[in-house]
């Protein structure tokens, strides 16, 4: 049954929505990220995967990374150069010529975008490479892209906006889904697909104005090198042939190649992959019987619901099948449902572990977790406040280590001259920090003594030094001693008295934090007050 749908279905539910509650920094207070609440923390204590996500918000987004205990990472802080909405979407590590890197993609809107880009950094988050649209007929989609054939390509999703396109009932605007492959090094396109040749307008299940009649959102290889692309607004994922372009076969939607056992439906899909047979569980009937040319596992997260309509099943989740390719069949395998039985409207994400164990996004819902093979829950944690923001298209957990071409940055503070100084040391994107340790100098001269280390407490550490210190820095420190960065060397802030009087021992309020430049508590000699983040760094 086709169901029409005004064009505002997505923007709609963005409207109004409230900024996420910020998590100020006084070493970087212009890093306003989401805060994470972790609800259930099962997992083994050498566990030392970071999370990746893309928060959603009706404001600028930003590519971040959390540890398991809800501390902040790092924080991209990129920005759309026009002031344009700007959002970040599937930041994930990846390995590129052997070595780790980091991928993500961005856009100025998430369904029509002014421009995508897919981005690569390396692991001092040094800008390596990106992909952009090509010319302004194909538009890249920010969906999905991935680095395939060893590095020596990437495969991407993008899609064609028709003024006029003959339908059966008329012409119409028609938006086309297309397929890319492209040398890595050339950017020569060295495959393309384009929906409308082998799937017509009608195969659609949901019509949208424009009409977005196929809704790209899923391109990946299979185990046979050809291509797996699924389509949000037709229902199916289909299997196309890397040399010819012709669809192998269906999989759901108003033509399915393949019947499902189950009677499981397909209808709203997220984040499809195929999987090794040896990664999934194998139905006791069919131990010993299935093999890479028989059979393929595809993992997915399944919405189960749009937002209009009757949900297909009892709660969004993710989703393993297994396809008989043989008899032309279909089961699930393994499905994970989500922990309080609701549905995630948009996005999601279902990605299986190194250790066996399944994580998913739940995308809109601001959630993730993880669950054994066997279905336990062993980690939840919620994404910001739950009415503040729309989620993220995929969430990742993935081991990282990366030590920035930036170096770590310290603030000192006391709240009257001579006041005893408390100092606060952070290093934007650093994985490794065991500790910091603190210095400090009484005098201009810069004859620093230590003033203690302090083990890393979350994305910002204070100490409060016991004295009164005119000048200070900060060392981050491994497990083992060794200093991975040295910050500059900064004056202490002392606010002026009349500022002061807002102020506590420890900080002042975000809206006062100054800086004299003059230093105030020696010599007085012209008051000039500047934001903390232009604080003056003389080392």
């Amino acid at each position: 049954m086709m169901r029409l749908l005004l064009p505002v279905i997505w923007l709609c539910v963005f409207a109004g929505v409230s900024l996420v509650e910020t998590s100020p920094y006084v070493t970087r207070p212009d890093i306003h990220a989401p805060s994470l609440k972790v609800l259930v923390d099962r997992l083994d204590s050498q566990d030392k995967d970071l999370l990746f996500f893309t928060p959603y918000q009706s404001h600028n987004d930003s590519a971040r990374i959390y540890d398991l205990q809800g501390h902040l990472i790092w924080d991209r802080q990129e920005f759309a150069p026009d002031g344009a909405v700007f959002h970040a979407h599937n930041l994930h590590p990846l390995d590129l010529n052997g070595k780790p890197h980091l991928i993500y993609t961005t856009s100025t809107e998430i369904h029509g975008p002014k421009e995508v880009r897919s981005v690569i950094l390396d692991n001092t988050y040094s800008f390596i490479d990106e992909f952009k649209n090509m010319n302004n007929r194909i538009l890249l989609d920010g969906h999905d892209f991935e680095v395939i054939r060893e590095g020596r390509a990437v495969l991407q999703p993008a899609w064609i906006n028709h003024a006029a396109y003959p339908t059966d009932t008329g012409t119409r605007p028609i938006r086309e889904a297309v397929v890319q492959v492209l040398d890595f090094e050339s950017r020569e396109v060295e495959f393309e697909w384009f929906s409308l040749d082998d799937v017509p307008v009608n195969e659609t299940c949901l019509e949208v104005n424009p009409f977005d009649y196929f809704h790209i959102n899923t391109v990946t290889v299979s185990p046979t090198g050809d291509y797996l692309v699924a389509g949000y607004h037709v229902c199916t994922i289909y299997l196309v042939n890397a040399t010819t372009g012709s669809i192998v076969w269906r999989l759901g939607g108003s033509r399915s190649s393949f019947t499902f056992i189950d009677n499981y439906e397909i209808r709203f899909l997220h984040h499809l992959r195929a999987q090794p047979l040896e990664n999934v569980n194998i139905p006791l009937s069919l131990q010993g019987k299935v093999s890479n040319t028989t059979h393929l596992a595809l993992s997915f997260f399944d919405n189960a619901w749009d937002t209009y309509g009757a949900p297909t099943a009892q709660s969004s989740s993710g989703v393993v099948i297994l396809l008989d390719l043989i008899h032309m069949t279909a089961q699930v395998v393994e499905r994970y449902p989500h922990p309080g039985g609701t549905y995630a409207a948009m996005f999601g994400s279902m990605d299986l572990l190194p250790n066996g164990d399944r994580f998913i996004g739940w995308g809109s819902l601001k959630e993730a977790t993880q669950f054994t093979r066997s279905g336990e829950l062993v980690y939840h944690v919620q994404i910001g406040e739950k009415a503040s923001m729309v989620g993220s298209l995929r969430t990742f957990k993935r081991p990282w280590s990366a030590r920035p071409h930036w170096g770590p940055v310290v603030f000192a503070y006391s709240w009257v001259c001579g006041w005893p100084s408390v100092l606060y040391a952070s290093w934007n994107g650093a994985t490794d920090i065991h500790a910091w340790t603190f210095y400090g100098s009484d005098s201009s001269d810069g004859q620093f003594q230590s003033l203690g280390t302090v083990e890393k407490d979350g994305f910002e550490t204070s100490m409060k030094a016991g004295r009164s210190v005119r000048l200070a820095y900060v060392e981050a420190m491994t497990e083992d001693g060794e200093v991975l960065g040295r910050s500059p060397v900064v004056k202490t802030f002392v606010p002026e008295v009349v500022e002061s009087r807002g102020c506590s021992e420890e900080r002042c309020p975000d809206t006062l934090h100054w800086n004299d430049t003059s230093d105030t508590c020696y010599g007085h000699d012209n008051g000039f007050l500047r934001r903390v983040n232009d604080q003056t760094f003389l080392g």
